[in-house]
């Protein structure tokens, strides 16, 4: 079994441990089904050492998140899923992927309903130092990164809990936050800010402090029956283990819709936005809505998710094991720069950039801006990767590229394909699309590009999880595919120096952007708002190309990237009507620039909003979301997260790796 550990690894193995009919542990060399907790294990091995065997592989991630790490260009090496939760075991059957549902397992024996002997909320209280008379908000989980504490981590969304707090704290309500186990560095300090009162459990200290402040299951039950409410603000995640130990302990739970929470939360106990996430707690605390579902959230986790429950599912899993195909080795596409794996260990690692030795043929027709946004990340990717050590060659073949990248079917591709015909290449394929729905068109460009893949393809780059996903229901099956999304120049596009600051006391400043004219970019959607919006409130600027005739929205053409760049910090809200989108650089141009986004919900729209705004699904909602969205403007803005371009080329620098170590 590779990569058991504690938690959840602890709780799969105790439970195969009961199937002596089918399940003797041995190593893996001897081992004829190999069952994996995680998938980076797995995936490091060589594959030499797992030819013949049955391989099994849990995933709880949401799928898109999954594929976003480089190692999953060898994601074919698993024969069976066991998707533990029913969110990604519907992603896996659209996929047309073999699964079996296991859904994670909490242990009975450490979280229970009533407080240890002896113990009672009140005295619980009193022992962890919290306040009389307060509402207790609590949260256990890290919100810095182990190698930088002054890093959030992205996954749980510590702004929107701040955010949330901080909006409940200022409407008067007597809310006391509850922090406890190691890295919360980010969220103490920034309560200590704000004047919002918290209790810490745990040691203060400067630095990592993992090995001080982990906590042991008994103490983490005292805190659910020290807390009124446990608050789950993450973008995704692999479970959360929080929601099973809450449930058990019948404390009530506000949560995103993230990982196995939909499976176990009654549906009033989510939220998607951050206000309306205080809006619950708000709710609750004067009314205790949530308190009729503690009873069928911890039935729900006494019959699905604890070990005894799973120990049938794997038997199932493993009478059927012969129905698992077993892995047969790819053969590999080599390229004629071959270098001996420690001269190019030796190439990356000589001095501190991370692309230092690597050199890269870039395919790509460039034009000057101001052009389409692929063309606008082609040119900061190319940048970013520069910057980081990386050798880049533009539309040629060179004995010394030892990959190369090539932009959908927007290059040179005769030219690429008269080379590769020569020198057997190793080719990064990012796709987009499908370009047949966005255009309106026959598919012959969605064919082209996916005939090139499969001739060529040693990994393809999907623009965002949305892509993915449809495009696979399509019908297309690219090699070895990965999600990376794209990113802007930060250098370019950023919110330092915004003006002017927002008020309610002055008209409210809307902006849109397209390169293209074509409608699904939102034209006649622009149009419609016009008639509808109040102009001694708003003023609007509409900046690209367009076919409609605006008479209060003020018309700008196309900008080059800085002009651009100047003319959204000078705005409030972006207005993104687009559909079918991949992943718009437009509407993350307007993010980094700190701008919260009213968007048309489709395409990848969401996807790389988030917090950062709020969706409509047709043209009258549009406009009651606007108010919201002003109403809440600070909250929303402080909740905008987008990935630098650099870390975006550090994403492909690591694909580039696997490629080459395969």
């Amino acid at each position: 079994m590779l990569g058991a550990g504690e938690g959840g690894g602890a709780t799969i193995r105790e439970s195969l441990s009961a199937l002596d009919s089918w399940v003797h542990f041995t190593g893996l060399e001897e081992a004829e089904v190999i069952h994996c907790i995680e998938e980076q294990p797995l995936l490091s091995v060589p594959q030499e050492l797992l030819a013949g065997k049955k391989i099994l592989c849990h995933v709880c991630d949401d799928l898109s998140m999954l594929f976003e790490q480089a190692c999953m260009i060898r994601g074919d090496r698993i024969g069976l899923w066991i998707p533990m939760s029913r969110m990604v075991e519907r992603q896996l059957s659209l996929l047309k992927q073999q699964y079996a549902y296991v859904p994670y397992a909490v242990d009975t024996r450490a979280f229970t309903a009533e407080c240890p002997v002896g113990q009672s909320d009140k005295s619980l209280r009193e022992q962890f130092g919290i306040p009389k008379d307060c509402f207790v908000i609590s949260n256990f989980m890290r919100d810095t990164c182990r190698a930088d504490i002054c890093s959030l981590k992205d996954q749980k969304g510590v702004e929107v809990f701040l955010e949330i707090t901080r909006l409940l704290y200022r409407g008067g309500l007597p809310v006391h936050i509850l922090l406890a186990g190691p890295r919360h560095h980010w969220l103490r300090s920034h309560l200590s800010e704000n004047k919002i009162p918290f209790t810490f459990v745990g040691s203060e200290i400067g630095g990592d402090d993992d090995a001080v402040n982990l906590l042991e299951p008994a103490m983490i039950n005292e805190l659910y029956h020290s807390s009124d409410m446990y608050l789950i603000t993450s973008r995704w995640e692999r479970e959360p283990r929080a929601i099973l130990e809450a449930a058990l302990t019948r404390t009530p739970v506000v949560s995103t819709p993230v990982g196995l929470a939909p499976d176990v939360l009654e549906t009033k106990s989510l939220f998607r936005a951050v206000d309306e996430g205080a809006a619950l707690i708000k709710c609750h605390i004067r009314d205790r809505v949530l308190d009729q579902t503690l009873e069928p959230q911890f039935q729900r986790v006494m019959k699905q998710h604890i070990p005894s429950a799973n120990i049938a599912k794997f038997a199932s899993i493993y009478e059927q094991i012969d129905k698992v195909p077993a892995f047969v080795p790819r053969p590999l596409r080599t390229s004629t720069t071959v270098l001996s794996k420690p001269n190019r260990l030796m190439q990356w690692l000589r001095g501190n950039r991370p692309g230092t030795g690597l050199r890269i043929g870039f395919w790509h027709e460039f034009h000057k801006p101001p052009y389409g946004g692929g063309n606008q990340f082609m040119m900061a990717l190319s940048n970013a990767l520069k910057k980081l050590g990386v050798r880049i060659e533009v539309n040629r073949f060179s004995s010394s590229i030892h990959a190369h990248l090539c932009n959908s079917a927007w290059f040179a591709v005769d030219d690429f394909l008269t080379e590769a015909k020569i020198s057997k290449v190793r080719m990064i394929h990012r796709v987009d699309g499908p370009i047949a729905i966005y255009r309106g068109t026959d598919w012959e460009v969605d064919n082209k590009i996916y005939d090139l893949n499969s001739r060529l393809a040693s990994a393809t780059v999907y623009q965002s999880g949305w892509c993915f996903t449809r495009l696979h229901e399509l019908g297309f099956r690219p090699v070895s595919p990965v999600i990376i999304h794209n990113a802007v120049d930060s250098r370019i596009f950023h919110s330092k120096g915004r003006v002017p600051s927002f008020s309610k006391d002055r008209k409210v400043r809307l902006i849109s952007t397209a390169w293209s004219d074509n409608p699904k970019k939102g034209g006649p959607f622009f149009k419609w708002l016009e008639g509808q919006l109040d102009w001694n409130r708003f003023e609007y600027t509409f900046v690209g190309r367009t076919k409609e005739q605006f008479e209060h929205i003020r018309h700008v053409q196309p900008q080059a990237s800085r002009q651009l760049a100047d003319i959204l910090r000078k705005h409030d809200v972006y207005i993104m009507a687009s559909q079918h989108e991949a992943c718009s650089n437009a509407l993350l141009e307007a993010l980094s620039c700190g701008l919260p986004v009213l968007y048309f919900d489709d395409g990848a729209n969401g996807e790389l909003t988030q917090f950062g705004g709020l969706p409509f699904k047709t043209k009258e909602e549009a406009v009651s979301q606007l108010d919201r969205l002003i109403q809440n403007y600070e909250m929303f803005r402080e909740c905008i997260h987008v990935q630098s371009i650099d870390e975006i080329a550090r994403k492909y620098i690591e694909l580039f790796k696997e490629v080459l170590d395969s």
